[in-house]
């Protein structure tokens, strides 16, 4: 009976690691796509809106 509460409460205790990294996980993918996309606005900025200003093609 106390080897199965150990291996319930130790089960229980991994799903809820697994769930914690999982949504770490999460966050991180979102930071680094929120970067990204900050990132890719800027260099739009850079090169496309700087020739709309000066009327030149790009």
């Amino acid at each position: 009976m106390l080897l199965l509460a150990l291996v319930a409460a130790f089960g229980i205790a991994a799903l809820l690691l697994a769930l914690v990294v999982l949504l770490l996980l999460l966050l991180l993918i979102a930071l680094l796509a929120g970067l990204l996309a900050r990132l890719l606005v800027l260099v739009c900025h850079w090169f496309i809106l700087p020739d709309k200003r000066r009327g030149v093609a790009p």
